[in-house]
């Protein structure tokens, strides 16, 4: 998948430096991502309201005669005024469900630019913790983890504990270093949302042609978890805007290619249509539900419409 010579693949088309100011301080980063994901939910959960959630919910299962000491609430009283009796509306409720929400720690979520307000990586965790956040709201579980060579996965916590834990993953994810162990750890907790039939997202760029995490996003759907994936570019990546001589360089091997803007957009352009195209047919074909973003757009949009992909998936599943 290559767009200008074999060596460079689409993931290596934008460099990745980003944007050269001084990284900020844990602490400085951990409050500003509280904040900024806090706001952010909270925000759509005003706009939408219960529809919008993640969570329990509960559906009819039919009548039963009253007992003294039941609650007069659940009394229906167009159906008690027969010769029946009192009759009471019973409710299966929904068993608890979990939200794993699982970041691209790849080197190419570093990528920012002029045109945009940040980095992928720093979009991406705003995402992750506002979907944390939600769930947690909801009084589900929720674990947030990082898929990478400096990736972590923090345990499934409910409440203000999970979106504690969850920012504080996404902010020192560069603490662990022990990529397999991660992996082994991510398959695990896979697991256990897709036995809950609970929500996996994964928000990354998708960029690498092997996408090494679609075996795993496959498999929790077909165990009945509902999967979304959040898919972020820059601008720069989406349109290539570039003009006279470009050098670019590969995020991860330090690679360096040197050629003319106008010359490489239609190549680039087709090439990056084509990859996307064949990742949004397969992560369909297994029932993942797709949301395209971009780091100059609006968070909260990108949130909602993964909110209702997922409640889509949900109202038909089988």
């Amino acid at each position: 998948m290559s767009w200008i010579g074999d060596r460079f693949r689409l993931r290596r088309s934008v460099d990745a430096t980003g944007d050269g100011a001084a990284p900020a301080m844990p602490e400085d980063a951990l409050r500003r991502l509280r904040l900024e994901a806090s706001q952010v939910a909270d925000g759509v959960m005003s706009g939408f309201h219960a529809s919008a959630r993640l969570g329990r919910g509960i559906e009819f299962a039919g009548f039963r005669n009253y007992v003294p000491g039941d609650d007069l609430r659940f009394l229906d009283r167009r159906r008690s005024l027969s010769d029946t009796g009192l009759l009471i509306r019973q409710y299966e409720v929904e068993r608890d469900r979990a939200l794993l929400v699982i970041v691209d720690g790849s080197a190419s979520m570093a990528a920012s630019g002029d045109d945009a307000p940040g980095r992928k990586r720093q979009w991406a965790d705003v995402v992750a913790a506002a979907l944390v956040r939600i769930a947690a709201a909801q009084g589900d579980g929720a674990c947030a983890a990082v898929d990478g060579p400096s990736g972590a996965v923090g345990g499934f916590f409910r409440g203000k504990k999970a979106f504690e834990r969850a920012t504080e993953v996404l902010v020192h994810r560069h603490g662990a270093s022990d990529h397999g162990r991660v992996r082994d750890v991510l398959v695990a907790a896979v697991s256990r949302v897709a036995s809950a039939s609970g929500w996996v997202v994964f928000v990354g760029d998708f960029l690498d042609e092997a996408m090494p995490l679609f075996p795993v996003l496959a498999e929790a759907r077909a165990r009945g978890a509902h999967v979304a994936v959040v898919r972020i570019e820059t601008p720069a990546e989406r349109d290539f805007p570039f003009e006279g001589a470009v050098h670019l360089r590969d995020p991860e091997s330090g690679d360096r290619v040197e050629t003319f803007g106008p010359a490489a957009r239609a190549r680039y352009l087709a090439a990056r249509e084509k990859h996307r195209d064949a990742a949004t047919r397969r992560l369909n074909e297994a029932g993942v539900h797709v949301v395209d973003a971009w780091t100059d757009g609006r968070v909260e949009e990108v949130l909602a419409r993964t909110l209702e992909g997922l409640r889509q998936r949900v109202s038909h599943r089988g």
